[in-house]
């Protein structure tokens, strides 16, 4: 977290400190790659049939969104030297959405279908639905990344660095025509992301009301 502290007047500690951690946070990343190919060799292995397809396929493609937007995105903008014309852009704005949404929103409803597929009878789990929503939200996910947040960002530190820090998120920037017709792009990822979060209500939805009866009762005796 030391780089949080970089412009806050603190002890020039963190500079130094917070760059140096910052810098590392890619090596237990690439460590969770491991996962990924484990876990697509639990697909192919599993086939069609696998009955944990989907709720894999998040938790994947939550590790490929940490390691592109808290690794790649996190790591180049880390650097006090970067960070001092980088900050609060579009550019932090970028390594927010993916490493937050991508990362926490995304494996949390692969933690959530994990939980699910033990209790939802097979009437009630309904893959195409899971595949629009992965699918949706994966790939607008990845065009907000790539063709709105990064280039808009990428025109704000260069406005920063020949202009100064005020006029890169002043009014003259952000009538230009370039920025507005990328935002005015913006909808299409969004929309994207939409049309998955929908799916994946109504999913769930369908899923609550085909739950599994239960065989164990209060006051039951268990046996192992």
């Amino acid at each position: 977290m030391g780089h949080h502290y970089y412009w806050f007047g603190e002890p020039s500690l963190w500079l130094a400190l917070g760059s140096t951690i910052s810098a590392l946070e890619p090596v237990p990343i690439l460590l969770l790659l491991s996962e990924v190919w484990h876990g697509q060799k639990a697909l192919v292995k599993g086939g069609s049939a696998f009955p944990y397809k989907y709720p894999l396929m998040f938790l994947m493609a939550a590790i490929c969104w940490e390691f592109l937007g808290a690794g790649v995105m996190g790591l180049s903008i880390t650097t006090p030297v970067v960070n001092y014309y980088e900050h609060a852009t579009y550019l932090t704005v970028n390594h927010g959405h993916t490493a937050l949404f991508g990362t926490y929103g995304i494996l949390g409803i692969g933690l959530s279908l994990f939980a699910m597929r033990g209790l939802v009878e097979e009437t009630g789990w309904s893959p195409n639905l899971l595949k629009l929503s992965f699918w949706s939200i994966n790939i607008g996910l990845f065009v907000m990344f790539s063709a709105t947040l990064l280039p808009v960002g990428i025109l704000q530190v260069l406005d920063n660095i020949q202009n100064g820090f005020w006029h890169a998120r002043s009014s003259a920037f952000w009538s230009q025509d370039i920025i507005q017709v990328i935002g005015t792009t913006r909808m299409v990822p969004d929309f994207m992301i939409i049309i998955g979060s929908g799916a994946f209500l109504i999913f769930m939805l369908k899923a609550m009301g085909h739950l599994k009866k239960a065989t164990i009762h209060t006051g039951d005796a268990f046996t192992p």
